[in-house]
């Protein structure tokens, strides 16, 4: 009987409505003319679980194409909130937009298999695909240095790699899609030193002006908590209050004494 109780339990899972319902645009937009810009314009949103409290009041905020955006702040001031919108897990109650997690959901399957899954569902994706990747990701060099290669099976949510190492999987997982946008929220959080050194390395390549992945149209939205992260991003939004209270490069930003990122942000980052 404990089984029949478990069974019903998932379909009544499987059955349940998805509260956010994808609308086709009239005509069809077509991604091959998507630039890779974004516009965040008055947003307003409270989640569902708490509706008295509004986590955005009219936040605006534009993202050039090919740039690296930082969005850091104090804590609960709606950094990974903008991350979650932008992946539509949430509707917004006001505003509009125009158009990898701190622990990378890894599946129990192969490491090939895993990054194969980042591309588009009906789609195929080549062992050369899946491995240039991972070059891009730094995550080359250990896959191959395993017994199996990437034919190496990780265990559930990836429990026989370390955390460095399954940044770098999830972060192939992306590129292998080539997206227009990479969203990452604190990519290299509770991470080592070296191991943050090589996500952030990874990061660096498709995020910097001039690199190759950078010329393929890409716009790279990241949350950090490391000064490592956000220096290297062409510009930085602090938010705060549900707003974007400050922007500029980190040289722009950190020269004003009392400015938020100054005295909230940079004091409180880490190394």
């Amino acid at each position: 009987m404990k089984g029949v109780g478990a069974s019903q339990r998932v379909f009544d899972l499987i059955e349940r409505s998805p509260q956010v319902i994808p609308t086709p645009p009239t005509p069809p937009l077509s991604l091959s003319t998507f630039k890779g810009d974004i516009s965040f314009e008055n947003i307003r949103f409270r989640y569902p679980g708490r509706p008295d409290a509004a986590i955005f009041d009219g936040l605006t905020l534009k993202v050039p194409p090919n740039q690296t955006l930082a969005i850091v702040g104090p804590s609960g001031g709606g950094k990974s909130t903008v991350l979650t919108l932008l992946a539509r897990f949430y509707e917004l109650q006001g505003g509009w937009f125009e158009m990898v997690s701190q622990e990378p959901p890894l599946f129990g399957a192969t490491i090939a298999q895993n990054i194969a899954y980042g591309v588009t569902p009906g789609s195929s994706v080549t062992q050369a695909e899946i491995e240039a990747a991972a070059k891009q990701a730094n995550a080359h060099d250990f896959i191959m240095a395993l017994p199996d290669k990437y034919e190496t099976h990780v265990g559930t949510k990836g429990l026989t790699l370390s955390g460095g190492q399954k940044q770098r999987v999830a972060i192939a997982r992306a590129l292998v899609k080539n997206p227009r946008i990479l969203l990452l929220d604190e990519a290299t959080s509770a991470l080592d030193h070296e191991s943050e050194r090589l996500v952030q390395d990874a990061i660096d390549k498709y995020g910097r002006n001039g690199c190759d992945w950078a010329k393929a149209n890409r716009t790279v939205i990241l949350v950090s908590h490391r000064l490592s992260s956000i220096k290297s991003a062409d510009r930085i939004a602090v938010v705060a209050e549900g707003r974007v209270v400050e922007q500029g490069t980190f040289a722009e930003l950190a020269m004003h004494p009392d400015s938020v990122f100054t005295q909230v942000v940079l004091a409180g980052h880490t190394q």
